[in-house]
């Protein structure tokens, strides 16, 4: 804000660029939920054959976790690089009034991206953990019937969340 105490141009700016950066992650936080969700589906006999074979399904909703966990630790490691990377381009361009202290990405911001990649990674591994998990895939298979992944309503909705963003993004 100026001394006046109403927002400046840049203030605005930034305002904008913050709105369109929480858009974009969200819709990518829906995109990958849906990609797990789509592979826990195709990966569905495997669980019924690890579950038949006497795996507890807690230790498959472990196995899931940890995977979603490092795939978002990843994500959030790329981001920070990113950041730090293209502060370079942002600054001159769009804020090329405002001096910003300091040389980039420091440690609050580097935990703060691991922090919330983690909450990330955890949310986004229940859902497909609770899904695969919790079937009865099993049974299926002592039956002999070939399992097809199924569309879940959870999938359709976060592909119109997807899609809503976008389109208030364009």
């Amino acid at each position: 804000a100026g001394d006046d105490g109403r927002a400046t141009e840049e203030s605005r700016v930034a305002l904008w660029l913050l709105g369109v950066s929480v858009a974009v992650l969200l819709i990518a936080c829906a995109n990958v939920t849906n990609l797990l969700l789509a592979r826990g589906a195709r990966s569905r006999n495997e669980t019924a054959i690890r579950l038949a074979l006497g795996v507890s399904r807690g230790r498959l909703m472990g196995q899931a976790i940890v995977q979603t966990i490092l795939l978002a630790l990843a994500g959030g490691l790329i981001a920070v690089l990113t950041a730090s990377g293209i502060r370079e381009f942002i600054q001159p361009t769009l804020l090329p009034e405002v001096h910003f202290p300091g040389s980039g990405v420091d440690a609050r911001v580097a935990g703060f991206a691991v922090g919330v990649s983690l909450v990330a990674g955890v949310l986004a591994g229940v859902g497909p953990a609770l899904q695969s998990a919790g079937s009865r895939v099993a049974e299926d298979l002592k039956a002999g019937r070939r399992l097809s992944p199924v569309r879940s309503r959870a999938a359709r909705g976060l592909a119109v969340f997807q899609g809503a963003l976008a389109v208030v993004l364009l």
